[in-house]
């Protein structure tokens, strides 16, 4: 009673393949009866050849942030163990302030490298959800913190 729509690969009677977008139709008599069938194509190679040029750049971007969170990964690890190493030295309190900010810092670049292999997790259809509870004067906190510097500043 309706119609029938699809995109799919065709081969041309010279042997050349293109992408065709296709409706078929039924075609009726006076009376209501279907006598037969029609069938349009399009030759689509070119949206074909777009959509194809896109995912593979997305595919490429997805690699890339993938390994670029893998990299940053890396240097944070040694970093984080030098600010636990000079917190305990003698004197380390008159640090406590810039050490606190560093430890955070380094909290917060640890959660994005985190989210950023969780975009490319995502992107490449593996998806893990955290759910977690956060305590809204924690978060305040880290964005005062991450302001203070330059609001002394100024």
């Amino acid at each position: 009673d309706g119609r029938a729509e699809d995109d799919r690969w065709h081969v041309r009677k010279d042997g050349t393949r293109v992408w065709a977008s296709g409706v078929l139709v039924p075609l009726r008599d006076p009376a209501g009866g279907v006598v037969g069938f029609g069938k349009v194509l399009r030759d689509r190679t070119d949206v074909k050849a777009q959509i194809d040029a896109l995912a593979g750049a997305a595919d490429r971007q997805r690699a890339f942030v993938g390994t670029l969170a893998h990299e940053l990964r890396g240097p944070l690890a040694p970093l984080a163990s030098d600010a636990h190493l000079l917190r305990h030295l003698p004197g380390a309190d008159a640090l406590a302030g810039p050490l606190g900010r560093i430890e955070r810092q380094l909290g917060l670049l640890g959660r994005l490298v985190d989210d950023l292999m969780e975009a490319t997790r995502a992107g490449a259809g593996k998806i893990r959800l955290r759910v977690q509870t956060v305590r809204l004067e924690d978060v305040l906190g880290r964005a005062a913190d991450a302001c203070r510097p330059e609001a002394e500043r100024r």
